[in-house]
């Protein structure tokens, strides 16, 4: 069997290649299922990644951490 080589990245998006540093949700359960976040700096300055465990590398969510913590206030049951 031959493995595929990872997809080459855009010149736009070159910041991605520094490896984050992911953390998996402290709600993960067992399984596959699970988000993952990372903190990390592209050109614009400080972002938050979100990833699926499933698919680390498919969809990477990247936002400023400001919406990031908005989107953690929306989710919460206590809305704080």
């Amino acid at each position: 069997m031959t493995k595929t080589p990872p997809p080459k990245i855009p010149p736009n998006l070159d910041w991605i290649r520094a490896a984050p540093a992911w953390q998996k949700s402290s709600y993960c359960g067992q399984g596959d299922s699970c988000v993952h976040v990372a903190a990390t700096t592209n050109p614009t300055g400080p972002a938050i990644q979100l990833t699926e465990s499933a698919d680390p590398t498919g969809a990477i969510l990247t936002a400023p951490p400001a919406a990031f913590a908005a989107l953690l206030r929306t989710l919460s049951p206590s809305g704080v």
